[in-house]
């Protein structure tokens, strides 16, 4: 029993439980997470392109809105864990 709940422990862990990473893709077809809390910037021109806070380029497939969209609702993700005030 010992044994398999710590070989239980390495097993990657569902999606839900890293809400700070947003899923994209490049446009080779190769999906791959960001950290939301490394953007700095999401542009349009006209590939859309997302700027980390260390200057880094990214060019992905999804459409700007749609990284936003992510972005917004990791924020948001983290505000539900706020306790009221």
């Amino acid at each position: 029993m010992i044994a398999q709940l710590f070989a239980v422990s390495y097993w990657p862990k569902p999606r839900s439980l890293y809400p700070d990473l947003i899923t994209v893709t490049r446009l080779n077809g190769k999906q791959f997470v960001i950290n939301a809390e490394i953007i700095r910037s999401v542009e349009s021109n006209p590939d859309t392109t997302i700027t980390l806070m260390n200057g880094d380029h990214i060019i992905v497939k999804e459409d700007m809105q749609v990284v936003v969209r992510l972005a917004v609702d990791y924020g948001r993700s983290l505000r539900r864990l706020l306790p009221p005030t």
